[in-house]
Formats: C-alpha cells, structure tokens, sequence
C-alpha cells in the first residue's frame, strides 16, 4: 500500500477521481466531493471556477512514497492539452522511500479558457500501466487578466500545514477581492501625573487594512479553509505588498440563505510598518530590504587583520 500527503494549502483543490463512498454512509464531506456535488437540493445551484491569469504560475507539492507522478491540463471537453511529470525534491530522512514532489506550471503557454488539472499517483505503476490514482482539480479558468482580483504569494519559514517550505516552494493564488485602507491606529505610552495631566512618552502609529475574499457571488467552503492556512503563513504577499493577520483578528463571513458560496473578510497590517516612502531605481521598493555596510574593522577587535568586515543589515 502506497501514501501520499496532499497539503489542503496548496493553491488549486484536487479529489480523488475513484472516490466511492461507503453505502452506510449519506453525508458527504468537503474532502471528498466536488464543490457542485456538494450542493443540497434546497440551495441554488450555481458554479464555481478558479481563476488564474496566464502570467501566474500554479506551485503544487505533496509528498509520497510511491512513484513516478505526472500533472495533464485538459480543456473543458476532456482534451488534453499539456503534461508533464513532478520532479522528485528530496528524501525524507526519518522515513527512507518517501520524497517530496513538485511541480511549477508556468501558465503563459495556453491560451484563455476552462481547464482541469489532473494528476495521476504512480503513473504507469497501475494494474495495465494505468495509474494508482488520479486526482482530479475543480474547473480552473485562464485569462490575460482579470479585473478585481488580488494574487496572494505566500511561505514560511519552516514547516507548516504539512508542507515543507525549506524546499523554497513559494506558491500563489489569484482570486476575485479588494484590499481597502480601514483605519489609522496607534500604540500609545501615556503619562499620567498625579493632577490627572497626561503626556505622550511614546506613540508608534500603524495602518489597519481590510481584506475583503471573494466578488459578489462569494466562494465555496474549501476555498475559505485554504485561505485561512495561507493567511497563517508568516510570509504573505498581496500584490506585492507583505501583509499579516492583525492581532486577534479573524475571518468573518457574509451570507445569504439557500445560497451555497460566502463572502468573507479580516483586518490586515502591513508586515513593515514603514513611515517613508522607499523609491528605488531598480527592484520592489514593498519588501524587505537589505544593506550591505563595508567597515574598516581595523582597530576595533582583538586582533588586527587589516582587512574589512562586511555585515548584511535588513532593513525596515
């Protein structure tokens, strides 16, 4: 028997295309089904499509201990337009015979339309060279752009939500929101004298954000669960704009009865509180910048080496 763990955080949802469920069984669970089959009969009946511009880049990893895996774009009538295999990365150390697989779909060779990724476990290791199984995305629409929408880039620094980020995988997703500026705010050091007078030690001001997920017709449930493990990551980017979770915000849903989709929102800050504006000549003035200071450490250490010391500074 063969496993393979497939991270819920990845950027596009797959399902197992052989699911069969057990006859004792009459619910149905958001691992397991399609977003369409999961519809009860009392709601409205509508359909979801993923969008993806063709100047992103879909970044899918899992890991497993069988192989080889191989990734096929199909169009909506079940063409098949592309494929390719994952690469093997790296061994798992405590656990010989499992690796981790990736895969970095460059988008900008296809053309505008309705797509399906599938992604077939041990290609060519199954009983007639088929595969052992083949999990199969929700529809995925491809365009040159799509107005409204927002790609959020993210990582961590280590490990999290069973991925291994050490690997430098660094995935995106694009969705239909708006990033609205809330409110100024501030961190405030107050002094009180004993005739009640008060002075302002220190005052450290910072913005609030609004992150609004989704257009008018809302997005299913197993979006909004792999938004809240992105929004965990300790590295998110938004439009290229580092963004993190204001303290003890949380997501807060919009919905409409008999209606299947929701809207969602949380309070955002921006990871650097910066109060200039950096303007550079070349590069992305919106993330962390480094400095590289050349001193002459030549009479400010033990021992003289009459060289120089270089020392790599980040910078706010």
């Amino acid at each position: 028997m063969s496993t393979t763990i497939f991270p819920l955080i990845n950027p596009v949802e797959f399902y197992d295309e052989g699911f069969t469920p057990d006859a004792q069984f009459n619910s149905k669970h958001i691992n397991d089904y399609k977003f369409a089959d999961m519809i009860y009969p009392w709601q409205q009946s509508t359909v979801f499509k993923q969008i993806w511009q063709l100047n992103d880049s879909i970044r899918i990893q899992f890991r497993s201990d069988t192989g080889p895996h191989a990734w096929k774009l199909y169009t909506c009538d079940g063409a098949q337009v592309a494929t390719d295999s994952f690469d093997q990365v790296l061994e798992n150390a405590d656990n010989p015979g499992e690796f981790i697989y990736q895969a970095d779909i460059d988008l900008t060779p296809y053309t505008a339309g309705n797509y399906q990724l599938k992604i077939e476990i041990g290609a060519g290791t199954g009983p007639g060279g088929a595969p052992q199984k083949i999990l199969v995305s929700e529809p995925l629409i491809f365009s040159n752009t799509f107005e409204n929408s927002l790609l959020l880039q993210y990582k961590n620094s280590s490990f999290f939500n069973e991925v291994i980020f050490e690997t430098g995988f660094s995935p995106s997703i694009r969705l239909y929101g708006r990033l609205f500026y809330k409110s100024p705010a501030s961190k405030d050091t107050v002094y009180e004298d004993q005739e009640l007078n008060e002075t302002i030690v220190e005052s450290k001001s910072y913005d609030l954000w609004e992150l609004q997920l989704s257009d008018e017709l809302g997005i299913p449930d197993y979006m909004i669960r792999k938004l809240n493990m992105i929004l965990g990551c300790d590295e998110l980017v938004i439009d290229g704009r580092l963004f993190t979770k204001s303290e003890g915000s949380k997501l807060e849903q919009t919905e409409q009865e008999g209606y299947p989709m929701k809207g969602w929102k949380i309070e955002l800050r921006e990871q650097l509180n910066r109060r200039a504006k950096y303007i550079l000549s070349t590069g992305n003035a919106n993330q962390q910048l480094s400095v590289v200071l050349n001193t002459d450490s030549k009479g400010f250490v033990e021992e003289e080496s009459g060289g120089s010391e270089f020392q790599l500074l980040d910078i706010q």
